[in-house]
């Protein structure tokens, strides 16, 4: 076993509560939800092929449960904690086999590169964002608040667009939010 002064000052930190930053490393890339993309991107699903909905069975199977409107699509995955929107902007399509809009990630494994996901208290999520959120859609809908942590440039605005954020309530992450960084 290594021994020598090295070892032991790390040991001795360790001992005495260092804690190393969070990393990748230390989530499952399962349960992933990179803030360094430049498309939306959680777990094995990545928002680059041309039908999301086929990807998203693809990656995470069969939906528990499946809700339809005349333009909107809701898919659920109890096991992982994970619901999804597709859209059809509006066309004549089955908007269940179209475009990805955004997840709402409430599983606890859910996490991004720097360990923030449901449960992590809300002191923490603020210490790894980049901005709380400013409008009550960046965070999940009417009534949330919580912490943004990417935006990205996009063809439908001059100001940046929210791509991943975090639904904070009663001081903990209650989800993590990813938007498309596309738009219609």
């Amino acid at each position: 076993m290594p021994s020598g002064p090295l070892i032991s000052a790390f040991a001795a930190a360790l001992l005495a509560g260092a804690v190393l930053p969070a990393t990748s490393l230390a989530v499952s890339p399962a349960y992933l939800v990179p803030v360094n993309t430049p498309y939306a991107k959680f777990g094995p699903f990545e928002q680059r092929t041309s039908s999301d909905a086929d990807e998203l069975r693809r990656v995470f199977g069969e939906p528990d449960v499946v809700r339809r409107t005349k333009d909107f699509c809701f898919l659920r995955w109890r096991a992982i904690g994970a619901t999804v929107v597709l859209s059809n902007f509006g066309q004549e399509q089955d908007p269940c086999t179209n475009v990805f809009i955004q997840a709402r990630l409430d599983g606890p494994r859910w996490r991004t590169q720097f360990g923030v996901g449901p449960g992590v208290s809300a002191k923490v999520a603020a210490r790894r964002a980049i901005r709380p959120c400013r409008e009550w859609w960046e965070c999940g809908g009417r009534g949330t608040r919580g912490f943004v942590y990417r935006t990205d440039r996009s063809d439908c605005s001059a100001t940046p667009k929210v791509t991943v954020s975090a639904d904070v309530r009663r001081g903990r992450v209650a989800a993590l939010n990813v938007f498309s960084h596309g738009c219609e």
